[in-house]
């Protein structure tokens, strides 16, 4: 149902006409962003295949080392990790004043590489997509049978041809699914290409919809550039779906007796040390910058202040009633696991949930925002139902991540106890409070804090409907930026990442003792 009134709101605004629609699609800045939309995600798409590969080679053959818990955490962090927060840090390590850019100067070499444009795009992706890569890719190589490997170094195979005939076959086969995700995930980015797109020369489609209807107000062009966008994401869904969605594999259940052929030749280890240290280096340094730069600009006169105080509230508020009304729908959706015989039934709804798990990918949240945005617009009433609109905007936007968390755990208790309960006659009541709830609140507890967690740092709702009398973290920060008030926005990250912290901290909890924790949570985010 939202998802039909932000296509209404669209179709609100279309143009009376064929021809002035035609009219709009020949701008030629409308091509232009298409365009920069396909360039930097497909970038961006091979940038994180080629870093993926080279950190799951790298893992695997070293095996178990000392640290390696701490890098698969690490590698996690950027599923739930807020982007505005992110960006942040990698503008105080790249930046022009950052500490990259200091150990150039002390060096003696001058650049003028900058990180604003698709220079930045393609770091700040690489961020979140080599780890993501990396561990679906990971998954791979350790699900080959260890006879290949044993087989391979008995015949002193060398490395190219262990690559050609044993990592490659293995890899390749997920390769084709993997990618599509990640230029699923690269196309509908908004905050990375918002903040460092650096003007309309770098400006992808969510951008695009965004400034035309907040700066602009350009209803016409946003309609165009809304429908452009879920073509271009339905078109890339049909071909994920060709290729298959690649499963979540769990990165770090290394089989110990199983070795790489070339794991103790001094090369490969120099060789895989080096990407692995390069890799957590990239992923530690832009937290490491918004924890000690928010550290040194800590001001209680600014986190004090009512509007901060309020924004805290409100990003609570709204995460919470996001994650509960999220976890209403996937209640609603495993409806079906309560069949009279007890079992499940073969008439396509999983499949069809599954697809609703994943609308956020086809239709982002910027687009839904829009089409919201324009409907209320018509009743003069954005600022009245903004609330309403951002907490079913983010639920919406973490459906797939509580979807994916329950789903395996429900499937658990059903496979368990589905025909027992039927043959008790157990009362749907009974059922959920003797049975159900016992095996399953663990779960809910996860999926809870990790949807929070999510909800918490999202700017691309609170974009659009976000003003002085409602506003969020994210939307301080971004506005702090703005004013190139650095310190200020360096203290608002430093609260945020704390928040965020304190969710994965709980979930952290919960998720050590959930039973069907195994049913891992995709990348979809940002």
């Amino acid at each position: 149902m939202p998802v039909i009134l932000a296509l209404a709101g669209l179709a609100v605004f279309a143009p009376p006409g064929v021809r002035d629609f035609m009219e709009t699609l020949r701008d030629a800045y409308v091509w232009h962003v298409v365009g920069f939309t396909f360039l930097q995600a497909l970038l961006s798409t091979l940038l994180s295949l080629m870093g993926g590969l080279l950190l799951a080679r790298s893992l695997f053959r070293r095996g178990a080392f000392a640290g390696r818990v701490w890098l698969e955490r690490l590698m996690l962090l950027p599923m739930v990790l807020p982007q505005i927060v992110v960006v942040l840090g990698f503008l105080a390590v790249w930046g022009r004043q950052g500490w990259i850019r200091h150990l150039i100067y002390l060096a003696g070499v001058d650049t003028d590489v900058s990180i604003y444009g698709l220079t930045g795009i393609l770091m700040a992706h690489a961020f979140y997509n080599v780890p993501l890569a990396a561990r679906l890719l990971l998954a791979r190589l350790e699900g080959v049978p260890g006879e290949y490997w044993r087989l391979a170094a008995q015949l002193g195979m060398p490395p190219l041809r262990v690559f050609t005939l044993v990592e490659w076959p293995a890899m390749r086969t997920v390769l084709p699914g993997v990618g599509v995700l990640i230029f699923m995930l690269c196309a509908t980015s908004f905050t990375v290409v918002l903040i460092l797109g650096g003007g309309p020369a770098a400006t992808t489609l969510e951008v695009a919809i965004y400034q035309a209807l907040r700066f602009d107000f350009m209803p016409e062009r946003a309609m165009v550039l809304s429908l452009l966008q879920l073509m271009l994401m339905a078109a890339v869904h049909i071909i994920l779906r060709y290729f298959g969605a690649p499963e979540q594999g769990e990165a770090g259940s290394f089989r110990r007796d199983v070795r790489h052929p070339f794991a103790y030749r001094a090369g490969a280890r120099v060789w895989d040390v080096a990407v692995i240290t390069m890799a957590a280096l990239y992923l530690i340094l832009p937290l490491a910058a918004v924890i000690i730069d928010g550290v040194a600009a800590f001001s209680t006169t600014v986190l004090l202040r009512e509007e901060v105080m309020d924004a805290v509230l409100t990003s609570l508020s709204v995460s919470v009633a996001a994650a509960h009304f999220a976890l209403f729908v996937v209640f609603l959706m495993l409806a079906y696991l309560h069949h009279p015989r007890g079992i499940l039934p073969d008439d396509g709804w999983t499949r069809f949930s599954d697809a609703i798990a994943s609308l956020v990918l086809v239709v982002p949240v910027v687009t839904l925002a829009a089409g919201w945005f324009l409907l209320l617009l018509v009743f003069d009433a954005v600022e009245l139902m903004a609330p309403v609109v951002v907490i079913v905007l983010n639920a919406i936007m973490v459906l797939p991540f509580v979807w994916r968390v329950l789903n395996p755990a429900a499937r658990m208790v059903q496979d368990r106890n589905g025909r027992l309960t039927v043959q008790l006659a157990m009362g749907w009541r009974a059922r959920v409070r003797l049975v159900d709830w016992p095996l399953l609140k663990k779960a809910v507890g996860l999926a809870i804090a990790l949807a929070m967690a999510m909800s918490v740092g999202d700017l691309g709702s609170i974009a659009l409907f976000g003003s002085e009398s409602f506003h969020t973290l994210p939307w301080l920060i971004y506005r702090a930026l703005g004013s190139y008030r650095s310190d200020e926005a360096a203290s608002l990250s430093l609260l945020l990442l704390i928040m965020v912290g304190g969710f994965l901290s709980v979930a952290g909890l919960f998720e050590t003792s959930a039973e069907g924790r195994k049913g891992t949570v995709p990348a979809v985010k940002r």
